[in-house]
């Protein structure tokens, strides 16, 4: 899959272990990672290099981070939410999500374009 080729993708993960294997799968992929933070503060001083795409873990510094949203959409920076198991507040329904951060193909396909098979 080369949707992810040269592309910069901000990962916003709390979990280190997901962080870091997300970040090798990514690059394996050919992708230049920023991060992965973990803090809303770290988010926004991403914003400061240009950015491809953005995937977010739905829990961020004990919070939840869907409020993100409206910096990634303010800058046209596309994004997913990566979820395991968290039921979404009814204002954020329309977001393509995958069940597993780990799911890639799917991540790529909705951040980058590309039939989902």
């Amino acid at each position: 899959m080369d949707l992810f080729s040269g592309k910069r993708v901000l990962v916003v993960e709390n979990s280190e272990f997901l962080s870091e294997t997300t970040r090798q799968e990514l690059i394996r992929l050919g992708a230049f990672i920023i991060g992965p933070v973990a803090s809303f503060t770290a988010v926004i001083r991403a914003f400061e290099n240009r950015l491809d795409a953005a995937i977010l873990d739905v829990h961020l510094d004990g919070q939840m981070s869907f409020l993100l949203s409206e910096a990634f959409e303010r800058e046209d920076i596309p994004f997913v939410f990566a979820v395991a198991g968290s039921s979404l507040p009814r204002d954020f329904q329309g977001y393509v999500l995958s069940p597993d951060p780990l799911h890639l193909t799917l991540i790529g396909r909705t951040l980058f374009g590309g039939a989902l098979q």
